[in-house]
C-alpha cells in the first residue's frame, strides 16, 4: 500500500513524527527490545523540541531627566522657578526597511514643581496664595503619537488634548493638570507616580530620543495672577 504525502513539516516536530513512523514500520518485523528503543528515541526527540528556549527578549532602557527654567513676573514681583523630573524608558527596534528606532517609549513618574522666590538669582522663598500647574508632553521630532498609558487616568489629572506646540504645530499632547485651593504656599508640586504616557515608534536611534514638555505655572498672589510664561523644555536621552 502506498502512503500519500499531504504536508511537509520541519524542525523537531518533523523529526518526532519521522521517528514514530519508523518505529511503526519496524514493529512489523522487530521484537520487544527494538520496540522499546524506537519509543525511547521518539520520546527524547519530543522532549528536546519542548525544551527549546524561546527567542531573546528585547532590553528596556530607562533614563532619568531633570529640567529647570526660571521667570521673573513683574505683576507678582516674584520669580517662579519651574523644575520637572522623572524617567523615560524605551526599547530599540529594527523595522523590515529602514534604520533602528525607539519603540515602546514610556513616560514614568513625571513631576513638575513651581517654587516662588523673591528673585531668580539668590532669592529667598516667597509666598503665593494659589496656582494651576500644567505639563504638556509630545515627541520632539513630531513623528510619534501620544496616548495615556492606561487608557483612562483614574486620578483625572492626565488627559490627551489637541493644543498648539512650539515646534510641531497643533497636535495631540499628553497633559497633566493640577489646581491648588486658596492658602499659603512657597512651592507647588504636582506629584505623579507610575507610567502616565506612551508614545509611538520614533525612527533613527542614532540620534537622542527627545520628548518636549511645555510647562505652565499660573501663580496667584491674592487678587493678582500671571500666566504669561509657558516655557518648552526638552528631555533627551540615549541608549
Amino acid at each position: 500500500m502506498k502512503a500519500t504525502r499531504r504536508g511537509v513539516m520541519t524542525g523537531a516536530a518533523a523529526g518526532t513524527i519521522a521517528l514514530a513512523g519508523t518505529a511503526l514500520v519496524m514493529s512489523l518485523n522487530s521484537g520487544p527490545q527494538q520496540h522499546a528503543e524506537m519509543a525511547s528515541a521518539a520520546g527524547k526527540a519530543s522532549a528536546a523540541a519542548a525544551a527549546k528556549p524561546p527567542g531573546p527578549s528585547l532590553a528596556t532602557y530607562t533614563r532619568p531627566y531633570v529640567l529647570t527654567d526660571s521667570h521673573y513676573s513683574k505683576p507678582l514681583k516674584r520669580c517662579v522657578k519651574t523644575t520637572a523630573w522623572g524617567k523615560i524608558s524605551f526599547q530599540l527596534k529594527a523595522p523590515p526597511h529602514g534604520v533602528t528606532g525607539y519603540n515602546k517609549v514610556r513616560l514614568h513618574d513625571p513631576v513638575v514643581r513651581a517654587s516662588v522666590l523673591t528673585k531668580c538669582r539668590g532669592g529667598k522663598t516667597a509666598k503665593a496664595t494659589s496656582a494651576t500647574l500644567v505639563q504638556r508632553w509630545y515627541e520632539s521630532s513630531c513623528k510619534a503619537s501620544v496616548e495615556l498609558s492606561g487608557g483612562i487616568d483614574a486620578t483625572k489629572v492626565w488627559s490627551v488634548s489637541v493644543t498648539p506646540t512650539i515646534n510641531c504645530g497643533t497636535r495631540k499632547v499628553g497633559q497633566g493638570q493640577t489646581r491648588y485651593p486658596q492658602g499659603s504656599y512657597k512651592t507647588f508640586t504636582q506629584y505623579n507616580s507610575g507610567t502616565k504616557l506612551k508614545f509611538g515608534f520614533v525612527p533613527n536611534a542614532s540620534k537622542p530620543l527627545c520628548l518636549s514638555v511645555k510647562t505652565s505655572a499660573i501663580i496667584y498672589v491674592k487678587s493678582k495672577s500671571d500666566s504669561s510664561y509657558s516655557p518648552t523644555m526638552k528631555a533627551c536621552v540615549k541608549y
